[in-house]
């Protein structure tokens, strides 16, 4: 099967891009012929070097990754890159605009086209979308008719979609892949003696609520035993950087190798954001061993379990309770790990090329 996989680049959030890398190599390694796109977009918002980041990070050494900028070129190159391709895949936070080309070209060709969002489920896009003027109207009348196959990381989306009179077998949920570290050890547990490192990645923006972590940082900076890492890059950075205290330290954008050392070095995986889709750093998090005090959102309740004991509302104060109480324990037996069986890359493959090769 040759697939074309799209990935709208609005990359100060790079995960859209990593699941679409990982999703395109696995399928290579497993035979299938896979081009990897990415594209910037006339509306992005972030630097136009994002993508060159992320290909260098990722070393796509056998997947011809390659940065489109601009509608017209955007365009050009839907209507023109393997013609003959059995499906395109376009990954997405959610319906905008530029899907239109897409759409349209789709059904110029007669080809199957499957839509992978990514979105949080905590915002409604399409019916925002729907309100938006004749453009957008005409790009959602488009993606009822035109889409073959859509694939949700969540029950809030599907539900979403359903409401919005697409039919039930053109739904699917397939989850987040996680190619798991070769070196770690079966369980890894937190030693009491050593201090703690609490690790917080993505993109510093508001909507990703990083001053709530700087927050509790705050709230623990008296325990000189405690430190917290940022793994990311974005506009409230200097910002946060000012309202942190001596026990934060801010690493930037890290490459992947660097990512990894982090993941390593660190003991607490924190993460005050609501708005996720199935958070690509959390499950790296838990392949490295650390223990996830996230959000109590269902993206975070579907990899952990809604018994998880660190689903955490929005609130320094609970976060702070969570952080001492691992700290006070010590070592924590959480077997995580098994829950990266259900994340396999060859399992959601197979999950995938069956939604591939629906019509």
């Amino acid at each position: 099967m040759t697939i074309v996989h799209y990935v709208a680049n609005y990359s100060l959030q790079r995960g859209l891009e990593r699941q679409a890398f990982l999703q395109a190599s696995t399928l290579n390694r497993l035979g299938h012929n896979c081009e990897l796109w990415t594209l910037t977009l006339p509306d992005d918002f972030s630097n136009q070097k994002s993508i060159d980041f992320v290909v260098k990070c990722l070393s796509p050494s056998f997947i011809p990754a390659k940065e489109i900028t601009g509608a017209f070129n955007v365009l050009m190159m839907f209507l023109f890159t393997n013609i003959k391709s059995d499906c395109r895949v376009i990954h997405i936070h959610g319906l905008s605009r530029f899907c239109l080309v897409f759409f349209l070209v789709s059904k110029l060709f007669d080809q199957r086209l499957v839509v992978k969002l990514s979105n949080s489920g905590q915002k409604s896009v399409f019916k925002k979308l729907e309100l938006a003027g004749p453009i957008s109207r005409l790009t959602l009348k488009l993606a009822k008719r035109c889409v073959s196959q859509w694939i949700c990381l969540n029950q809030t989306n599907v539900n979403e979609l359903k409401d919005l009179s697409i039919p039930s077998y053109r739904i699917n949920i397939v989850y987040n892949m996680c190619q798991p570290p070769s070196n770690i050890p079966s369980k890894k547990s937190y030693d009491k003696n050593q201090g703690l490192n609490i690790l917080i990645v993505g993109s510093l923006q508001n909507h990703k609520n990083p001053y709530l972590s700087v927050l509790v940082s705050n709230y623990l900076k008296k325990y000189k035993d405690i430190h917290f890492h940022f793994a990311g890059d974005g506009p409230c950075l200097n910002n946060l950087r000012q309202l942190a205290k001596e026990n934060v330290q801010f690493h930037g954008r890290l490459d992947q190798k660097n990512l990894m050392s982090l993941y390593n070095l660190c003991d607490l995986y924190l993460s005050t954001s609501s708005a996720e889709g199935m958070s690509n750093s959390l499950l790296e998090a838990i392949s490295y061993g650390l223990i996830p005090i996230v959000m109590n959102i269902e993206a975070n309740s579907n990899v952990l379990g809604e018994n998880y004991p660190f689903l955490v509302d929005d609130d320094a104060h609970k976060i702070c309770e969570s952080i001492l109480s691992i700290k006070r324990n010590g070592s924590h037996s959480f077997n995580l790990f098994s829950i990266l069986k259900n994340h396999h890359p060859d399992l959601i493959s197979r999950s995938l090329l069956k939604v591939y090769s629906k019509n």
